[in-house]
């Protein structure tokens, strides 16, 4: 019984190919699919990282995103930031973690300092418009 299936032509019978990863060639189509063997690895610009750096990643693009949002810093600046220090983000999950700081800042500013307040959402509103371009 296979465990997998091709997904161009959904066959079940395959032919294991050598290489560094696990690659196996669909018998009915040709097609040729990876298979990562190591758990927890995920494939991030062509390379194999596990999951757990990649979260050690996002906790320090939130350190300094809030550190940049503090200084009003404007928003294409911090992802611009981020991206350059970060090569395991793509900007989408750099776009979200922007999102997920500026709300927890939004809810912590609203009744203490309204220019803060008012910043937060320009740039909550900025960030929405880059995450849907």
């Amino acid at each position: 019984m296979s465990l997998i299936s091709c997904p161009k032509c959904s066959g079940r019978e395959f032919s294991i190919i050598g290489g560094d990863l696990l690659i196996v060639k669909c018998l009915k189509c040709g097609y040729q699919l990876k298979v990562h063997t190591h758990q927890g690895y995920l494939e991030v610009n062509g390379e194999l990282i596990h999951w757990t750096e990649i979260e050690a990643c996002k906790e320090k693009a939130q350190e300094v995103i809030q550190r940049m949002l503090l200084n009003y810093v404007d928003v294409e600046k911090i992802v611009n930031e981020v991206l350059k220090n970060s090569n395991k983000l793509d900007k989408k999950e750099i776009l979200r973690i922007l999102k997920l700081v500026i709300k927890r800042l939004i809810n912590e500013a609203k009744l203490k300092d309204e220019k803060f307040y008012h910043f937060l959402m320009e740039c909550y509103s900025k960030v929405s418009k880059l995450f849907k371009s």
